[in-house]
């Protein structure tokens, strides 16, 4: 009996790999490693050869955000609210356990199914002391900077984030971006200027005072991630909560959890082999198939609503897939 599961692998070749860039990559995997919602990708494994290190992470077969929009035009406002509302979400779990993302933009959004939208690309992401704490390091897309990355000395990530989102707000219903320029220098000034314009007829009244929430110029005066979601425009429409944990725990506490176990020794892992495993965490195989059969049991569950109908798994969904004998 064989798993197959469709994964993303991120390859990083360890010659290119200098100091600064391999503290980006432990701080990536240290920020996959601590967050669990369902609209954020989650992270499997990380598998090391003499040569690469590879990241098998949540694979979301339906594209990114900022094809979707190239190839189809601006969303509808009701599939727009959908999408923001779910990184809303995941933003706010982010911030919750102290982390920023630093790169939010519509090529880093992906979407698991037509309506189903998952934030990834951590990349840029930061743990900080405290989500107020202030950083210095310039990163992430200039047509997504808040004012203060072009013009501070440092700012704060969180607030940083949530400029980000408003632009992808705008983009989202109206298929540009809101600040542009026939050079870097052009774009910097529309920026600090917040020189935007909406086409007319576009974005309802409660969709445009959150975008003017999310693009103020004072980092002081943007809303946190909390705040946003209960604004006029998402009134009604609650964000997801947070996932559960993959994390391979000595006993299995819920019903996914004790599915998964049941599901692993089907596949010839036992219960002895799962605890000499558990303590390394996603530099295990065994972790890394535990967490791909959690994920799925709790997946299904979603797709059931919830009924508790279980979905073996299945041999024929085979596209960039990972099989384990």
């Amino acid at each position: 009996m064989f798993l197959t599961e469709r994964v993303a692998v991120k390859v990083v070749d360890r010659a290119k790999l200098d100091h600064k860039k391999r503290e980006m990559l432990t701080e990536e995997v240290t920020s996959m490693e601590r967050l669990h919602h369902p609209n954020i990708i989650r992270l499997y494994e990380v598998v090391e050869s003499p040569r690469h290190i590879y990241l098998v992470m949540e694979y979301a077969p339906a594209g990114d955000l900022e094809r979707r929009v190239s190839r189809e035009g601006p969303l509808t406002e009701a599939d727009a609210r959908s999408v923001f509302s779910q990184l809303l979400a995941a933003v706010q779990h982010m911030h919750s356990k102290k982390l920023v993302h630093r790169d939010i933009k519509a090529e880093n959004v992906f979407f698991a199914s037509r309506s189903r939208v998952k934030l990834g690309d951590l990349g840029f992401s930061r743990r900080v002391s405290g989500i107020g704490e202030h950083l210095t390091q310039f990163c992430g897309s200039p047509s997504y900077s808040a004012p203060e990355l072009l013009s501070a000395a440092s700012y704060r990530g969180d607030r940083a984030d949530l400029w980000a989102l408003g632009v992808l707000l705008f983009f989202s219903v109206t298929g540009r971006l809101p600040f542009d320029g026939a050079s870097l220098a052009e774009l910097r000034r529309h920026i600090l200027a917040v020189r935007y314009r909406w086409p007319a007829g576009v974005g309802s009244e409660p969709c445009r005072e959150l975008v003017a929430a999310l693009l103020q110029r004072d980092p002081a005066a943007r809303p946190s991630a909390a705040e946003a979601g209960r604004c006029r425009w998402l009134n009604g429409h609650p964000p997801p909560a947070a996932g559960r944990s993959l994390s391979l725990r000595a006993a299995p506490v819920t019903a996914q959890e004790r599915e998964a176990r049941a599901r692993l020794r089907q596949l010839g892992v036992s219960e002895t082999t799962l605890e000499s495993h558990r303590r390394r965490g996603c530099h295990s195989p065994v972790t890394g198939l535990y967490r791909m059969v959690l994920h799925r049991v709790c997946r299904e569950e979603e797709e059931s609503g919830g009924s508790g109908k279980q979905l073996w798994l299945r041999g024929g969904d085979r596209c960039k897939q990972c099989t384990i004998l």
